[in-house]
């Protein structure tokens, strides 16, 4: 004895369809954000690139204006490293 009441089925249909249309929607803001965080991710990477060339430049600059003392200071590191791992 079973009885089918026409109005809930419509109530299920209308609920799958607006759930369906909800999925859509999300799936395509998840799509969007992945896109803003790839193009954010590429930008600091960029970023990270450039400052690290200009610290090289920096350094090299800097090592370039002072050759004896960047080597004392690369001999002493390296005394000191030898002795302290004897």
């Amino acid at each position: 004895m079973e009885t089918s009441n026409p109005m809930a089925n419509d109530e299920i249909d209308s609920h799958a369809a607006q759930l369906k249309s909800d999925l859509r929607t999300l799936r395509a803001d998840i799509d969007m954000l992945k896109a803003d965080l790839t193009a954010a991710g590429r930008n600091q990477i960029d970023r990270v690139r450039a400052n690290m060339a200009d610290v090289d430049d920096d350094l090299g600059a800097r090592l370039s204006a002072k050759p004896i003392q960047t080597l004392a200071v690369a001999f002493a590191a390296g005394y000191l490293f030898a002795v302290i791992t004897r």
